[in-house]
């Protein structure tokens, strides 16, 4: 709903700057011209919005993500993906690579905390997340599925609600996404 919207709203916007663009070369406006490129330039900062959040992650921005599920890193990390899609409800996936004393460090966290869940296949958490884990803000969920370990949070920040999601596996390859609806 929220993207067919979204791309209605965009179509109008752009047919608006094409006519403004044809009338004011027409006429021969040069402050029509200006607020045109003005306009161009806006609506062309809107669509690389994403590109440029994926650009731009820093390790702080990392720390952060993670603290927002009680995870920190101790040793140095490498930011080796990250890729945003999405307007206006935005996906950010992220991999770094961690120590293995990080890693064992996280899972051990994960294994050991109270609501810790072991879960043998899809049917399990089919059982289980749909009627344990849906719209439960701030409480953070700990999971083990055969293949990886997993924390989550659903959260509000600013406003907005979030889901973030880490998963560490056997490798030093920690995976979080986020999900801003």
């Amino acid at each position: 709903m929220y993207l067919s919207t979204f791309i209605t709203l965009l179509l109008i916007i752009i047919s608006c700057y094409i006519f403004l663009c044809v009338y004011f070369i027409k006429i021969k406006s040069k402050i029509g011209i200006l607020i045109t490129i003005l306009i161009g330039l806006s609506i062309t900062l809107l669509l690389l919005t994403n590109k440029i959040d994926e650009h731009n992650l820093t390790e702080q921005d990392v720390v952060n993500d993670l603290q927002l599920v009680d995870i920190s890193i101790k040793d140095n990390f490498k930011i080796i993906d990250n890729t945003v899609r999405g307007m206006p409800e935005r996906f950010q996936n992220t991999e770094i690579q961690i120590s293995n004393n990080d890693r064992n460090n996280i899972i051990d966290k994960i294994k050991h905390s109270n609501n810790f869940k072991l879960y043998r296949n899809n049917d399990d958490v089919k059982i289980d997340s749909f009627n344990t884990y849906n719209n439960s803000l701030d409480i953070i969920f700990n999971f083990k599925y055969p293949e990886f370990y997993s924390r989550e949070v659903y959260l509000l920040i600013d406003k907005i609600p979030t889901r973030i999601l880490v998963y560490v596996d056997s490798s030093n390859i920690l995976k979080y996404s986020r999900y801003e609806k």
